[in-house]
């Protein structure tokens, strides 16, 4: 049960990084998913990172949930953002001076 919570940890984290990336786009450069379905994407990380918490809590208990809180917040997106990133499924950021 744990490694399935972690493995539902790090698959929220790559949904959230792929959406946080083509969230922010204009309408015509995002994803066709992001335009199309956006808030069923945002529903969809979210309910696997319930899902993962849950299954942390009743599988170790509170406080491993709680640092599988703190990893999906500040551990994941350091990985999976830049991971997305080299391999083309988020957009390279604009400099807003050019």
């Amino acid at each position: 049960m744990t490694f399935s919570a972690i493995a539902l940890l790090f698959l929220a984290s790559i949904v959230h990084s792929w959406y946080a990336g083509n969230v922010s786009l204009p309408r015509g450069q995002a994803a066709s998913l992001i335009r199309d379905h956006g808030s069923l994407v945002f529903i969809v990380f979210t309910l696997l990172l319930t899902a993962a918490l849950i299954l942390l809590w009743m599988a170790k208990g509170f406080w491993c949930a709680a640092v599988g809180a703190i990893a999906y917040f500040f551990l994941l997106p350091l990985i999976t953002y830049p991971l997305l990133s080299s391999i083309g499924l988020v957009p390279a950021k604009r400099d807003s001076l050019r």
